[in-house]
């Protein structure tokens, strides 16, 4: 992407260049696996991400579902290809007026994660990109996420950083009651190539999962004028916040 943005002194972006280009394509490979009463369960899958990333919009593709951001629309579409639905959610997302509100309290008061991120000096090698570890502790009352990130800075084609992480922080806000540590989470300086995570869940102990992710490729290409849209012919639903976080 070519655009260039500036922001002066917080008050506002001045688009400087908005030269025509392809957008980002971003294929990534994840493998978990469980343990269960500090036993392996068996190792899992692995499971291909696709992303695409175009100016002030991204898509994320996996397991029949999409995810699509439009900062231009201040909207999020979540997709479910088997089940041909489409829901629609503003962004910021707003959790407390999507649950009734009791439940909701306590479910966003157990969902609040302590942010922890630590630089590190230690680079390596992650396919073609040279990449910089940085360390993530997420704890809330009932969970523990300990990662070792991997970041570039340097990806080899034209990137728009910036307006990157802007996406990246949309996505971040699908996360309940992480608002608080967006700013310990902007250390991270970079595009994530690569991360290695333990999460346990503390009321059940001996159970954890460990998962692997690397991007295996990332090139410029054109995308269809729909790539950003959800399906027309699609049924649409409320967007439902259970669901979601089940993974569904």
């Amino acid at each position: 992407m070519k655009t260039r943005l500036i922001t002066l002194f917080g008050i506002g972006i001045i688009v400087i260049s908005a030269l025509a280009a392809a957008d980002v394509k971003v294929v990534k490979i994840t493998h978990e696996d469980q343990i269960i009463m500090m036993a392996p369960s068996g190792h899992g899958e692995e499971q291909k991400t696709v992303i695409f990333i175009g100016e002030d919009r991204l898509r994320i593709d996996n397991k029949g579902t999409t995810m699509i951001v439009r900062l231009d629309e201040q909207m999020m579409y979540m997709i479910n290809h088997n089940a041909k639905t489409t829901s629609t959610v503003e962004l910021p997302i707003d959790y407390s007026s999507l649950m009734p509100e009791d439940p909701a309290k306590d479910m966003l008061k157990a969902l609040k994660f302590n942010v922890t991120v630590t630089a590190t000096e230690d680079r390596r090698k992650v396919g073609s990109w040279m990449a910089r570890r940085y360390d993530v502790q997420m704890i809330s009352s009932i969970s523990k996420l300990e990662s070792k990130v991997w970041v570039a800075e340097d990806l080899g084609i034209e990137f728009d950083m910036e307006q990157y992480l802007e996406l990246y922080d949309a996505i971040l806000s699908i996360q309940p009651g992480i608002e608080d540590s967006m700013n310990e989470l902007h250390k991270i300086k970079g595009f994530e190539v690569a991360r290695e995570s333990v999460i346990t869940v503390s009321a059940i102990a001996g159970n954890s999962v460990t998962s692997v992710e690397k991007v295996i490729s990332i090139a410029e290409i054109e995308v269809p004028e729909n790539t950003y849209e959800p399906p027309e012919s699609y049924t649409k639903s409320a967007f439902d916040f259970s669901k979601m976080m089940r993974g569904h």
